[in-house]
């Protein structure tokens, strides 16, 4: 599916994402991306009961720190636009594909 937004995201594959080799922020590192007062962005690196969409939402449209596939970088963000996939190729929530393919 075309993700939201003009995001250079777009040009990420699944396998970089699952590789940490995508070029998204890291959420636990506070040098980026920071909020207008200059802070870090806590929808990035907190647990929240909001869509996976939402989460999304937060970092989808900020510059990569790379372009994808040239380097290795953990970040947070890989597995929740991963999980976004597989909600927007199942039609279902990612706990309730979790639940129906894995854990029963």
């Amino acid at each position: 599916p075309q993700l939201p937004g003009n995001s250079t995201c777009q040009t990420v594959t699944v396998h970089q994402l699952l590789s940490m080799a995508s070029g998204l922020y890291p959420s636990l590192n506070c040098g980026y991306p920071q909020s207008a007062a200059g802070q870090c962005n806590p929808l990035l690196y907190t647990a929240s009961t909001t869509s996976i969409a939402a989460s999304v939402g937060t970092f989808i449209n900020n510059p990569l720190l790379f372009m994808p596939g040239t380097t290795y970088v953990y970040t947070n963000p890989n597995f929740i636009l991963a999980a976004y996939l597989v909600e927007k190729f199942s039609g279902m929530t990612f706990a309730a594909y979790i639940k129906q393919h894995i854990s029963d």
